[in-house]
């Protein structure tokens, strides 16, 4: 469990919190957590506001660390990491505030930067990226506080519009769902099928999270509760 006081586990018996410890280098380097992947080999990915891109080892609880050095070209572009997400070629990617989106180099050894650049529709839209998703098609969903891409598996960015809306939303999450993707933002919940059409799902207010139930009903999280949209679109 990701908190802004650190990492807690839970063992079915007692829980556990990982903190920066300052006389510990090999802990975590800031107690802000807001990002977890547990990847496909089953290893644990933690991120954070400050906290950069880390990685748990269980033998002796400590995280092997990838920061920003100005320095170093290729290190981590800032430290302000949103999301992590794994593709279908194995590849970690980090989402960061003010850095854009980051691939992090076999045996990782460095990352490979993807930033936003004005007047580029080949660019992502913004360098403020907050979610990521796995697309089937080997490519990746890439959110920001601009609105909505998708990356193919050959690396080409598309942009989608929530053609309704004035101004693109900040997107908090996107999850897999029914041949395609929902994405929480701040206008709302929106599914996005494969080939990039968008439908809203629920009240037109800030959504920060969803999952769908087995019944192909909606539980959306918002700022003042939980909304329960049913699988034909009613509320309830």
């Amino acid at each position: 469990i990701g908190t802004h006081v650190g990492l807690v586990r839970y063992d079915s018996r007692a829980f556990h919190v990982f903190r920066h410890e300052p006389e510990r280098p090999d802990s975590l380097p800031a107690n802000d957590i807001s990002a977890l992947l547990v990847d496909r080999a089953g290893q644990l990915w933690v991120g954070g506001e400050g906290t950069g891109l880390n990685l748990y080892e269980p033998r002796d609880g400590s995280f092997r660390h990838w920061l920003h050095d100005a320095k170093q070209q290729e290190s981590l572009s800032a430290n302000d990491v949103m999301a992590i997400a794994q593709d279908n070629a194995g590849a970690i990617w980090v989402g960061v505030y003010a850095g854009g989106l980051n691939r992090l180099e076999a045996g990782g050894k460095g990352f490979t930067h993807l930033r936003h650049h004005d007047g580029d529709p080949a660019s992502i839209a913004s360098d403020n990226v907050t979610a990521l998703a796995p697309d089937d098609a080997g490519g990746l969903w890439i959110g920001t506080d601009a609105g909505l891409d998708r990356m193919d598996a050959r690396g080409r960015i598309q942009s989608i519009t929530f053609a309704d809306l004035q101004t693109q939303p900040t997107v908090w999450q996107i999850h897999g769902a029914d041949n395609g993707i929902d994405a929480a933002t701040s206008a709302g919940l929106f599914h996005v099928d494969a080939g990039g059409q968008v439908s809203r799902v629920g009240p037109e207010r800030e959504a920060l999270a969803s999952l769908r139930d087995g019944d192909g009903s909606v539980w959306i999280a918002q700022r003042g509760g939980l909304d329960h949209v049913n699988a034909d679109g009613t509320s309830g």
